[in-house]
């Protein structure tokens, strides 16, 4: 969720963890920008969550967060309209209400950096009793671990790469962030193995016939 003095992302990428030892084959990766995704939040529109301030009235904060109910939004604030446009967070300023959206497929047999044999020899704890359950027995099958980056408007990205952004100032952070400089360069470079966040689990593929 960004908040206000922030652009929407700059960039979202998908790794399927998808390649080849031999032949070698990069893994596949799936990339969005700023122009083909927009802004993306739950919804779009004109209601927004704010917080009373005895002194002013009615304000959002930095967060910006849209809403279609009070349960939308945090504790002590109420989902409530505003007039004019956000920059963002309405539709005819980028605004797109969902989520961000990854279209693809997974094949098996693929390679075997992908394959888990039936004696757990690929090292993955897969559930057995439950995949033969529902499809048969199987000799193997085949695992992915997809991993995310996304790219801010700021220049940081995901993963931790443990940077001193500014080496004058006190701005420190274990984010990787894409304009170092230096011998350091470009640190959520999609090449590197440190700026992604992988999924919290395994894509399971039958063989096919």
């Amino acid at each position: 969720m960004e908040i206000s003095v922030a652009m929407p992302l700059r960039r979202i990428v998908v790794d399927k963890d998808d390649g080849q030892t031999s032949p070698f084959k990069a893994s596949t990766k799936i990339e969005m920008d700023s122009i083909s995704m927009g802004n993306k939040k739950p919804s779009c529109g004109g209601t927004f969550c704010q917080y009373k301030d005895e002194s002013i009235g009615w304000l959002m904060d930095e967060k910006q967060i849209t809403c279609q109910t009070n349960d939308d939004c945090l504790k002590g604030e109420e989902c409530r309209p505003i007039t004019g446009e956000v920059f963002g967070s309405t539709k005819n300023t980028g605004c797109e209400p969902g989520p961000f959206e990854f279209i693809t497929d997974f094949g098996c047999p693929y390679d075997d950096h992908v394959v888990q044999w039936r004696d757990n020899s690929g090292g993955k704890n897969i559930d057995w009793d439950y995949i033969e359950g529902a499809y048969g027995v199987q000799d193997f099958v085949c695992t992915y671990q997809p991993r995310v980056q996304a790219l801010d408007n700021w220049g940081w990205c995901t993963g931790t790469c443990n940077s001193e952004v500014y080496k004058s100032s006190a701005v420190k952070g274990d984010g990787c962030y894409s304009e170092m400089g230096g011998m350091q360069g470009d640190q959520c470079a999609t090449s590197k193995s440190l700026p992604w966040v992988k999924y919290n689990g395994y894509i399971v593929v039958i063989p096919t016939e």
